[in-house]
C-alpha cells in the first residue's frame, strides 16, 4: 500500500486530533474522580466489571466485561448503604449516541449494577 503525501497529512491530522479527544476525556475522568474523592466516596477508574445481563427465564446467563471511566461507593462497612455510581465519561455526542444505542453496555451499566438511570450530559470545554 502506498499513500500519497495528502493521504499522509490526513492521517497525521486525524492522529492529532484523536489525541486531543483522549486527553480532554482523560482531564473530565480525573476531575470527576477527584471530586467523588473530595466526598468521601471510595473511587476506581479503569475498573473491569463483569456484569450480568438480564435474560428470558428459559435462556442461559450473559454476562458483559463493563469498564466505567469511573466508579465509586460510599465509605462504609454496611453493604446495604454501599450506593455504587458509574460515570461513563463522553465528550463527544457522537459517543454518547453510540453507547445509549447499545443495549448490553446499557443493561451492564444500569441493570447488573443497580445504577441510577439518570442521565446527565455536561458540556465543557478545556483549554
Amino acid at each position: 500500500m502506498r499513500l500519497t503525501d495528502a493521504g499522509i497529512s490526513y492521517l497525521a491530522q486525524a492522529f492529532q486530533k484523536n489525541r486531543q479527544t483522549r486527553s480532554a476525556h482523560d482531564t473530565l475522568v480525573d476531575l470527576v474522580a477527584q471530586n467523588m474523592l473530595r466526598d468521601g466516596r471510595v473511587v476506581w477508574t479503569n475498573l473491569k466489571l463483569r456484569a450480568r445481563l438480564p435474560t428470558a427465564l428459559d435462556e442461559s446467563a450473559r454476562w458483559k466485561i463493563c469498564m466505567p471511566d469511573v466508579f465509586s461507593i460510599r465509605n462504609t462497612s454496611v453493604a446495604a448503604y454501599l450506593e455504587p455510581v458509574v460515570h461513563e465519561i463522553k465528550v463527544s455526542r457522537a459517543d454518547l449516541l453510540g453507547d445509549l444505542k447499545s443495549k448490553d453496555k446499557r443493561d451492564g451499566y444500569v441493570t447488573s449494577l443497580l445504577v441510577d438511570r439518570r442521565i446527565s450530559w455536561r458540556s465543557a470545554t478545556f483549554r
